[in-house]
């Protein structure tokens, strides 16, 4: 079964998963954890990772990955997720590396870098590829 994304934009629902692979993490760095009461607790958000686990670099690294794992097997069959902060310089780097797979195995992938210094995160790169498998 082909599973869709729903948005609250005109967009409605959307269907191609060039686009969820990337409205999935755009929501989940974009999600405030508190911003709904009736899913409080049950809201995705990088915001509140780096928050609860800032002092502990492996914790933070396991459950962004986690996280992420959750959200993406809504949409996907399988999903291959790397995770990796650098911190050996004054600038912070989180890099997430995404590998997602449909039901008809089609591969999509979406690379990120993302400075952690900054008060609102800035994106560092990001690269997004389709392809069949």
């Amino acid at each position: 079964m082909n599973k869709v994304l729903p948005t609250l934009t005109l967009t409605g629902w959307v269907y191609d998963k060039n686009i969820i692979i990337k409205k999935v993490m755009e929501y989940f760095l974009t999600s405030d954890y508190s911003q709904s009461t009736i899913y409080y607790g049950k809201i995705s958000s990088l915001k509140y990772l780096i928050k609860e686990y800032q002092y502990e670099k492996s914790l933070l690294i396991d459950n962004i990955k986690e996280t992420l794992e959750n959200l993406y097997k809504r949409y996907f069959k399988e999903v291959e997720i790397e995770v990796d902060i650098d911190d050996s310089t004054s600038q912070a780097i989180l890099y997430i590396d995404l590998k997602c797979y449909d039901e008809n195995n089609n591969k999509y992938t979406l690379a990120q870098s993302f400075n952690l210094n900054t008060d609102i995160m800035s994106k560092v790169d990001e690269k997004i590829i389709r392809s069949s498998q």
